[in-house]
């Protein structure tokens, strides 16, 4: 798959462009198991509650196995709305952004595997299958003086929108980090030029 870099921006969400059938292959896997278990996590649980509800047989258990089952689809509906989210960073020049940001990426995700697609910074650690570690891409993208990034955690069987909002935090974390880091560097150059 292909990022496309302004529809993203745009729309402020990882677009990627489909290239060959591996892909289409796994993004049809990826929307299957997704209905598939909003059907187990919504549309079950609710028919069996009417239809417990009707029968006039409610038990406790039922009520709260099927409250729960909903609760964790509209929780898995929410995440799939945010998984492609892009967070803006408000930076200052293109070579600062680039340096300061990998840095603190870096320092966040160590072990990570980079690679440019031109303004698109693209880092990676794949799903290990020994020790069950859960695979990352961080996607970083540079507009003029912003910077847009995107975590999405990878399971074995591809993206996992299980942990969308939490990475949606850890961007804004690695934002709060970047602008603290930018107001110290912007401190010190005004230091630097009254010195001078």
């Amino acid at each position: 798959m292909i990022i496309d870099y302004s529809k993203s921006i745009d729309r402020k969400q990882v677009v990627t462009t489909v290239t060959d059938w591996g892909d289409k292959l796994e993004i049809g896997m990826l929307y299957f198991n997704n209905i598939l278990l909003l059907t187990l996590l919504l549309v079950v649980p609710i028919y069996m509650l009417v239809s417990f509800y009707l029968a006039n047989d409610m038990g406790a258990f039922i009520l709260i196995l099927g409250g729960a089952q909903i609760i964790f689809g509209f929780y898995l509906i929410h995440c799939l709305f945010h998984w492609k989210r892009l967070i803006k960073i408000e930076g200052v020049d293109m070579a600062t952004n680039k340096e300061l940001i990998t840095q603190i990426v870096n320092g966040y995700y160590p072990q990570l595997n980079y690679e440019w697609d031109e303004e698109i910074l693209i880092g990676s650690r794949p799903y290990s299958y020994f020790n069950f570690k859960g695979g990352l891409t961080v996607v970083i993208m540079f507009k003029d003086e912003d910077i847009y990034i995107n975590i999405l955690s990878i399971y074995r069987a591809g993206p996992n929108p299980w942990m969308a909002l939490t990475n949606v935090e850890r961007a804004n974390e690695i934002g709060s980090i970047f602008k603290e880091r930018i107001w110290h560097w912007r401190n010190d150059t005004k230091r630097n030029a009254l010195d001078n």
